[in-house]
């Protein structure tokens, strides 16, 4: 005798499964259990009145009583009714409204009230109808707003696998008279993928559930509350979207301007809510649209400064409209650093005519939206050495003094005496004494011995003619060996047409 444990859903302890024989008595229990699927639980009538039927009202020991506008009143779906109902026209007369209850879903029918000559209609519709032949071939459920039914699996390893978790012989979908179908109730939420109103399976869908799900489970894809969640989060997409950090886009004129032809201006991206910080870009290249694309020039500069080759980021812009999808601040060269306007070096320029205090308060001049800059003559730029020539004060006129004696003013110059010293100051130099560099030319080497101590080129000749004179004949043909012929013949005494490797 042996246990098995069969999955389910109830949360059994393992002391209340029954013991299960070897393969003969498995094969005569399910037999048995085939047997009693088919058997519908119908509770007797009697039972389900008390049950549902009563007229007592619903209350609750740990809880206040339910308030009068929350209190239903359950029935039957079917009009088990003293009065008998020959047609479904003397139904709707009666004004009867029928519930179904089964494990607390609550499906609502169609409600008729007929009001003098109008006909109010509640639209609480479904698509369950009494009667109807399309249920689930498990448990027998039709469809409804929250119960849908589907086709079973056109894989017959999948329709194998299904039978066996609901133990069904494989017989029960070759004998069914009509299209076989599950209802949602056996399967997660996850196993469904709902694409434009259109419900799809996942590619390994199984069933979980044999009797029905919990009721607290996961609501389906088609249920309200997915809709509504759905709706809520693409609001809040739209939300964040909102909440980007936003950038203020400017542009420039380059400071190596040329000014015989048509220059690109550079691109000066600053983040509103930091506008200390920014960089700047200089045109790449042309995209489609007639579209810009711009490249980082803090990531070339920290590049060439690094030595070290890294991403350059570049920027997709059109006039003042930032078409890149990721945040220009990110993706620059791992030395790249944005300017900061308190920093002096990295973007104040000076100006001439200021000292240095005044200096800081004057910022780079950009240019407006038409491209027209009227201070660009007036900015200093990186390279330009030019002297500011200094603004001379005019000469006071000469001190005029006047004598009774004399008729004529006697003027008082001042002599300015230049000082010559005997000996002119000894200026050092800064720079340490540099050794003479050796002269790079090449020298005169001979190309079998690798000599290179010729004083002339005679010398070299004579060198080679020695090379010719101390060739030796070759062991086989007696022929000279050639002193340009490889190393190896040469050692071995064989010339090259009888060398063989």
């Amino acid at each position: 005798m042996s246990k098995k444990i069969d999955h389910d859903e109830d949360d059994r302890d393992s002391s209340e499964y029954e013991e299960m024989d070897d393969d003969g008595e498995e094969a005569e229990i399910d037999m048995e259990q085939h047997e009693m699927i088919y058997e519908k639980d119908i509770e007797p009538v009697e039972q389900f009145q008390q049950e549902y039927i009563s007229d007592q009202e619903p209350t609750s020991s740990n809880h206040e009583e339910i308030p009068v506008s929350m209190k239903i009143d359950y029935e039957e779906v079917y009009p088990h009714n003293a009065v008998q109902v020959d047609n479904a026209h003397e139904m709707v007369e009666a004004e009867k409204v029928y519930y179904e209850n089964e494990m607390e879903d609550l499906v609502y029918h169609e409600i008729y009230r007929i009001e003098g000559n109008q006909k109010q209609e509640n639209y609480k519709r479904i698509r369950n109808i009494v009667g109807s032949s399309a249920s689930c071939l498990v448990c027998q459920r039709s469809e409804s707003e929250k119960i849908r039914l589907f086709k079973w699996p056109k894989s017959e390893e999948l329709k194998e696998q299904w039978l066996h978790f609901f133990r069904l012989p494989a017989t029960v979908l070759q004998s069914a008279t009509q299209e076989p179908y599950i209802c949602c109730y056996h399967f997660s939420a996850d196993t469904f993928v709902m694409i434009d109103d259109r419900i799809f399976w996942k590619m390994t869908a199984l069933p979980k559930y044999r009797q029905r799900r919990p009721g607290l489970a996961e609501p389906f894809p088609w249920e309200p509350a997915v809709k509504h969640k759905m709706e809520m989060m693409q609001s809040t997409d739209t939300t964040n979207n909102s909440s980007v950090v936003e950038y203020k886009i400017r542009y420039r004129m380059p400071f190596n301007k040329h000014k015989t032809r048509n220059v690109h201006q550079v691109a000066v991206m600053t983040p509103v809510a930091q506008p200390h910080l920014y960089y700047e870009f200089h045109f790449n290249r042309y995209g489609l649209n007639n579209t810009k694309f711009y490249a980082c020039l803090s990531c070339r500069k920290a590049k060439t400064e690094s030595g070290i080759r890294d991403v350059i980021r570049t920027i997709h812009l059109d006039g003042y409209k930032f078409l890149s999808n990721g945040d220009p601040f990110n993706g620059h060269h791992f030395a790249c650093r944005p300017h900061n306007v308190y920093d002096y070096k990295s973007s104040w320029r000076p100006v001439p005519g200021q000292n240095g205090e005044a200096n800081f308060l004057d910022e780079v001049v950009y240019v407006d939206e038409g491209g027209n800059s009227l201070e660009w003559h007036a900015v200093t730029r990186p390279g330009d050495n030019r002297e500011v020539e200094a603004v001379h004060e005019k000469e006071d006129p000469p001190i005029m003094m006047y004598d009774g004696n004399f008729e004529d003013p006697i003027t008082e110059e001042v002599i300015e005496t230049n000082y010559v010293l005997d000996e002119p100051p000894v200026l050092y130099s800064q720079d340490p004494d540099r050794k003479p560099k050796p002269s790079k030319k090449s020298r005169i080497k001979c190309h079998l011995c690798l000599k290179t101590s010729f004083s002339s080129t005679q010398s070299l000749v004579d060198h080679l003619q020695k090379h010719i004179l101390d060739e030796k004949e070759c062991k086989r043909c007696q022929k000279r060996i050639s002193c340009d012929s490889r190393a190896i013949c040469i050692r071995r005494g064989v010339c090259g047409s009888c060398f063989v490797v």
